[in-house]
C-alpha cells in the first residue's frame, strides 16, 4: 500500500478575460484577501495554506478554458512502484 504525502500548500489558477471584474468579484462578493498583486495576475488567500490566482487571459496564447491546481508537499517519492 502506498502512503500519500500530506499536502501542505495548494494554489489554483483561473484565467479571465477581465481581471478587473474578477478582482471585484473576488474581493467584494467572496471577501477574499489579496496576498500578491503581480500586475496581470492576482493571488488571494483562501485559507492558511490555500490560494486562488486569477490571471488575465491575454497572457495565455490558448483561448480554451483552463484550470490548473498545484500542490506542495515536503515529502518525496514515498511510493516505490516497481
Amino acid at each position: 500500500m502506498c502512503t500519500h504525502p500530506q499536502i501542505e500548500q495548494q494554489i489554483t489558477f483561473f484565467y479571465t478575460h477581465n481581471l478587473h471584474i474578477s478582482t471585484e468579484f473576488s474581493e467584494q462578493m467572496l471577501g477574499l484577501k489579496l496576498w500578491l498583486d503581480q500586475g496581470t495576475c492576482r493571488i488571494y488567500t483562501v485559507s492558511g495554506s490555500g490560494y486562488l490566482e486569477f490571471c488575465c487571459m491575454t497572457i495565455i496564447k490558448s483561448h480554451v478554458p483552463f484550470l490548473l491546481s498545484i500542490y506542495q508537499s515536503e515529502a518525496r517519492d514515498l511510493c516505490n512502484h516497481q
